[in-house]
């Protein structure tokens, strides 16, 4: 099993995995870019609007992006791509958004996340509902070029209620 760790989000290590990116990532975040998938455009904009997040690695090599970008105190829409080496680290990065990643936004008042999945992704429908997603709608013409979308989100109120008073829109 090869060594895993986290990384900060940089615009270097973001432009990595984007450039080695699975095609049903490039396929899902080429429908929301307005020329199309555009790995450079990708980590500038994620390095800038993401407000926590992370790069994972597998022996050095960075695989995987996670990044959530504040909508408004409290509300996140959370995004996350991958190489074709995401088999290798899938079960560390899942145990640790699940254990540590989501319990420290929650304490920062995080009350939902929102992802959105091209119709057709193979993968990410089941692994957001493995995090703790519930698809809440069918987004039709929702791409530039009228891809169906589906809308998961993740909702305090489904895993165990309120958050922390007064700590929303925290920013670490």
């Amino acid at each position: 099993m090869p060594a895993f760790d986290l990384h900060p989000l940089s615009e270097s290590l973001i432009y990595q995995v984007a450039m080695l990116a699975r095609s049903c990532d490039r396929r899902e975040i080429g429908a929301c870019q307005p020329g199309g998938y555009d790995p450079a455009g990708l980590a500038a904009e994620m390095a800038e609007a993401c407000a926590h997040g992370f790069v994972a690695t597998a022996d050095g090599v960075p695989v995987a992006v996670v990044g959530l970008c504040p909508v408004m105190p409290g509300v996140f829409s959370a995004g996350m791509f991958a190489t074709d080496q995401w088999a290798d680290i899938a079960f560390s990065v899942t145990k640790f958004i699940r254990t540590i990643f989501i319990p420290e936004r929650r304490a920062e008042g995080m009350r939902r996340m929102e992802a959105r999945s091209i119709d057709g992704h193979p993968l990410s429908g089941h692994w957001l509902e493995h995090l703790g997603f519930v698809r809440e709608a069918t987004c039709p013409d929702f791409g530039m070029r009228r891809e169906t979308f589906h809308l998961y989100a993740w909702r305090a109120s489904d895993h165990g209620g309120a958050n922390v008073p007064g700590a929303g829109g925290a920013h670490v």
